[in-house]
Parts: structure tokens; C-alpha cells; sequence
């Protein structure tokens, strides 16, 4: 029952973290709508290259989020 808890614990952890990546990436997206964001030239590179890492980032912990909940299936089986 407690590696249940832990697995669900970690589970709604990731949830969160996936969420506020998603959204920064939602955030970024935006301002990449917006024509003045092309006069920095460096300002649009670094926003680019974070928007990169986040749609990495997040979809490593999906697939991370996927396993546990695969893992917490198996345990609910049991």
C-alpha cells in the first residue's frame, strides 16, 4: 500500500511539473506571435532555444509520467 502512495505521490508531482512546463511553453508560443520579438535578434535565439528544452523536458517527464502510472497499474492488479 506505501509504494502505491509513492507512486501516486510522485505521479501528481510530475503532473504539476508537465503543467507549468506546458504552460511556459504556451507563454513562449505567444510571444513568438508578436512581430516585435523578431527586433531582438538575441532575445528571439534565447527564447527559441528555451522553448526547445521545455518541449524536451516535458516530453521526457511524460514518458517518465507514462511508466508510473503503468507501474501503479500493475500494483492495482496485484
Amino acid at each position: 500500500m506505501r509504494v502505491r502512495s509513492q507512486l501516486k505521490g510522485h505521479i501528481e508531482r510530475i503532473e504539476r511539473e508537465i503543467g507549468g512546463l506546458d504552460a511556459r511553453v504556451n507563454e513562449i508560443e505567444l510571444l513568438f506571435e508578436s512581430p516585435e520579438i523578431y527586433t531582438d535578434a538575441a532575445g528571439s535565439r534565447a527564447l527559441s532555444e528555451e522553448l526547445a528544452g521545455l518541449k524536451m523536458r516535458s516530453r521526457e517527464r511524460v514518458i517518465q509520467w507514462e511508466a508510473l502510472l503503468h507501474q501503479l497499474e500493475e500494483l492495482t492488479a496485484m
